[in-house]
């Protein structure tokens, strides 16, 4: 949460305004200076990829009275907002995955899995190369609702990645994975309504209690201090001057 003040004293004697009046002026104000640091804010959080919409699901505004407003952000619906805003270091996924409301428990009862998706943009690298034997390119080919196997994949996007990460202690772990990350990437519908036409480009892992130790391990991530920035670059102070000028404008005519 954002601490700022806003004094309107001088205003206030300049123009011998009555209580009734200061408080249109508050509200007026506060308004105007919301929408501008939630203007900056937005802007700043869609440089963002694949956690834009997450981080976006912890962005607030309330108004609990004329004369305040809090702009703040909260890791209640997602924990990933808060971890891009202030950083994380490396972790092991798989600790929170085994405790997902999501995960599926073993028919023996002694184990659960729990299946990942990972979405990827039209903008990879990957979407515009030419499928192999085909003259046709990964994304139109999946658009044509097929799935990506591994014989689709074109040079340099076939191979099978190893991971080096290094943990906070600073020891190095690797992991190799068992397929090329991009095989059996498909289009998905997203729509959110019946009128709606959209789609997404998905790939699935399964992880589970027998999963490799090193297999789930997450790098970290740098703290963005968006907040910060936005206060830095939403030049509030003169959004407070011309709303002030503006509400006067109105009032005295």
């Amino acid at each position: 949460m954002l601490n700022f003040s806003i004094d309107l004293s001088d205003t206030v004697k300049e123009f011998s305004l009555q209580p009734s009046e200061t408080s249109d002026l508050c509200s007026y104000i506060l308004d105007r200076v919301c929408d501008e640091y939630f203007a900056k804010w937005t802007e700043l959080v869609n440089t963002l990829n694949t956690s834009r919409d997450e981080y976006k699901r912890g962005m607030y505004s309330e108004r609990p009275d004329d004369h305040t407003a809090i702009i703040g952000l909260t890791g209640r619906d997602s924990k990933l907002a808060m971890m891009v805003e202030s950083g994380a270091s490396s972790f092991d996924e798989k600790d929170g995955f085994s405790n997902s409301s999501k995960r599926v428990i073993k028919s023996d009862g002694k184990g659960w899995y729990l299946t990942i998706p990972f979405r990827h943009g039209t903008s990879d690298a990957i979407m515009s190369e030419m499928v192999p034997d085909y003259k046709i390119s990964v994304l139109d080919l999946m658009k044509a609702g097929e799935t990506l196997g591994q014989a689709d994949l074109p040079v340099g996007f076939n191979e099978v990645n190893t991971n080096r990460i290094e943990l906070n202690g600073g020891s190095l772990i690797t992991y190799k994975h068992k397929s090329p990350i991009y095989e059996g990437m498909h289009r998905r519908d997203i729509s959110s309504t019946e009128k709606e036409k959209r789609g997404g480009y998905f790939t699935f892992r399964r992880v589970s209690d027998k999963s490799d130790d090193q297999s789930w391990f997450h790098p970290g991530i740098e703290a963005h201090n968006f907040m910060d920035k936005a206060l830095a670059e939403a030049q509030l102070d003169l959004t407070v001057d011309n709303a002030v000028q503006d509400w006067l404008d109105v009032k005295l005519g």
